[in-house]
């Protein structure tokens, strides 16, 4: 309920959608306490929550930490805790994750040399018949995430002038223009 009335008053359904994801995200993981009365709430029950994600990455334990700093503002504010326990909570130092790496120039090469594969799946899905290896050449090529590429539209791609209007996901500074690879062009030409 706090959180609710938080979250109503940081005005947060105002935000990016990003924004509204993460502190959602970071909610959902507070479900242990969600009936604990927020003054009966102490510091090593928020501290236990990040402590269950520590192989979570630093901005997934940073959002929780984020949702219990609002609860808590607006329950010191409302005389509905008595400490603010949130401003001890600590990130749990992550562990390290998946490799990542770039792909090869043998993995390059192969992508090209299967440009005009079409998926075929056990099940039927979405992807049936679709091509998938120019999609990832694309993303490769450009840098762009996947939703990125997803929510580009048509008129955001500039094939003369050899540009993408990337709009972004993350932040409203993710806007910015995204060169088009010679060797890329008639594959984004050809999914256009």
């Amino acid at each position: 309920e706090v959180y609710e009335l938080a979250y109503a008053d940081a005005r947060i359904e105002k935000k990016t959608k990003s924004t509204m994801a993460s502190y959602k995200s970071g909610f959902d993981k507070c479900e242990p306490i969600w009936n604990t009365p927020i003054g009966d709430i102490k510091l090593m029950q928020l501290q236990d929550i990040i402590n269950s994600c520590s192989t979570k990455s630093r901005s997934t334990q940073s959002n929780i930490i984020t949702v219990q700093k609002l609860v808590y503002a607006y329950a010191c504010k409302n005389d509905l805790a008595d400490k603010d326990y949130s401003a001890f909570v600590k990130i749990v130092e992550h562990k390290k994750g998946k490799d990542k790496s770039a792909y090869t120039r043998e993995e390059i090469k192969m992508l090209w040399d299967n440009i005009d594969w079409k998926f075929k799946g056990q099940r039927k899905t979405i992807l049936e018949g679709e091509t998938v290896a120019d999609i990832l050449l694309i993303l490769i090529y450009t840098g762009m995430r996947i939703e990125e590429l997803l929510l580009t539209a048509s008129s955001d791609v500039h094939l003369e002038e050899r540009y993408i209007m990337n709009r972004g996901t993350k932040t409203e500074n993710a806007l910015r223009i995204v060169p088009i690879h010679k060797d890329i062009l008639p594959v984004l030409e050809r999914r256009l």
